[in-house]
């Protein structure tokens, strides 16, 4: 089920699987004031927190808007959050 924080058209949205052992959270940060990224993910400029599970992406060159993404795995010890942003940023960046 994801259900967004204010309306089903805004930002963040949380989803989280029937089992609830899993949350993740996609943020939209509409004026980053990021101006390098430390790492790359499916390509594009991103920052990576692997211990603190989130990732910021910039999807498009030159934007200061970032997809932020947040994932924390309840029954897991690593929060796995390259590898789930591996499969979502892909297909948002036409891949």
């Amino acid at each position: 089920m994801c259900r967004s924080t204010k309306s089903s058209r805004n930002w963040p949205a949380t989803c989280k699987p029937k089992a609830d052992s899993l949350e993740v959270r996609l943020g939209h940060n509409a004026n980053s004031t990021k101006r390098s990224f430390a790492d790359r993910l499916a390509g594009r400029p991103a920052d990576v927190d692997e211990r603190g599970g989130a990732v910021e992406v910039q999807l498009v060159d030159g934007s200061t808007q970032t997809l932020v993404i947040s994932y924390y795995d309840f029954h897991s010890t690593t929060p796995g959050v390259r590898a789930f942003a591996g499969k979502v940023v892909p297909p948002l960046v036409g891949r």
